[in-house]
């Protein structure tokens, strides 16, 4: 039957398919916080999917633990001895904590089981894109496969003398293996000298820069961005764009370069994102984690300020990834 132009038994269907997704993510979650905690020896009371005020749907206790299905589906929780959980259970809090319990373990225990259910996710996350790219992987076509050429409607490639029908086989002398890679092999062909100017520009800013520092005129200070900061800046910035496109674009170097884009496409968001977000509590918070775990190794305060700032980094340059994957790109 259909009613106001819905098929409802293929949306009901469709809402089975979203319960029994999120519900795999929830058990898996929750299993990465079980099994830490067995494994530091804490004892495990509850392990629940879906909420259960009042009254449980499915129970049953094997060994300490009690497996059930819960009513209300907002999540799931694992109940821990010793920890205060989404059952805001206070009660054992009062008495003196036993080896059993979560509160007893060292600090890099406890930190691990807080993070097993994360861990957990990410890893699925790792499995479900590797399954999907093995299973329908990325489909490219063999230039050689083409056998009537290709199909010019172009202004700008009918200038240059194509037509329809033509069959490109090779770019500046460069065979073309995938039909798909004709078009930036074309962008790219008949590079300019454009290193020589970079290289003597970038010198230039670096000499006027210095210069004016070393000469006392105009010191070099970050903080306010003085005129010798922002031209000797400008004169790196040049040097490193000549190199760019030497090792990319004249020596054909493209290997890894994913790494560097997805920064790259949100350049102005990160940069906003580390002076205000990151200056104001992200950066510290991250600290804190860092140097606290490094702390169990008795580390100094040079390694400690090497790895939190390896962890920003990550962390940014993830959440730069997140948003090149979703296409989110910002602009002036």
């Amino acid at each position: 039957m259909i009613l106001l132009a819905i098929n409802w038994s293929n949306a009901w269907m469709q809402v089975f398919y979203l319960i029994l997704s999120l519900s795999i993510l929830v058990v898996l979650h929750e299993f990465g916080h079980y099994i830490t905690a067995k494994w530091f020896g804490c004892r495990v009371e509850k392990f629940y999917l879906f909420f259960n005020p009042w009254f449980s749907l499915v129970k049953k206790k094997v060994g300490e633990t009690e497996y059930g299905i819960g009513w209300l589906p907002l999540g799931g929780y694992v109940k821990i001895s010793g920890m205060i959980d989404e059952s805001m259970d206070k009660e054992a809090m009062k008495q003196p904590p036993k080896e059993y319990e979560f509160r007893s373990k060292p600090a890099w225990q406890r930190l691990i089981i807080m993070l097993g259910g994360i861990i957990v996710n990410v890893l699925l996350a790792f499995i479900i894109y590797a399954m999907v790219l093995f299973i329908w992987g990325e489909t490219k076509v063999h230039n050689a496969s083409v056998k009537d050429g290709i199909w010019v409607q172009d202004s700008v490639l009918l200038k240059a003398g194509f037509k329809s029908g033509d069959k490109i086989t090779a770019v500046d002398g460069k065979p073309i293996v995938y039909f798909d890679d004709i078009q930036a092999k074309l962008l790219l062909s008949k590079k300019p000298k454009k290193v020589q100017p970079l290289v003597l520009w970038g010198l230039a800013c670096v000499v006027i820069g210095y210069g004016l520092d070393w000469a006392g005129i105009t010191p070099i200070i970050k903080r306010i961005a003085t005129s010798s900061f922002t031209i000797v800046s400008l004169g790196w910035c040049l040097w490193f764009l000549a190199f760019s496109y030497w090792w990319i674009d004249i020596k054909g170097h493209r290997n890894y370069l994913k790494f560097f884009t997805v920064v790259g496409m949100n350049s102005i968001f990160i940069y906003v994102f580390f002076e205000i977000v990151g200056g104001r509590w992200f950066n510290g918070y991250v600290s804190a984690i860092s140097n606290g775990v490094m702390d169990w190794f008795h580390a100094n305060e040079m390694p400690k300020f090497i790895i939190a700032a390896f962890c920003i980094f990550i962390l940014e340059w993830l959440l730069c990834y997140f948003l090149y994957r979703k296409k989110i790109f910002f602009r002036l």
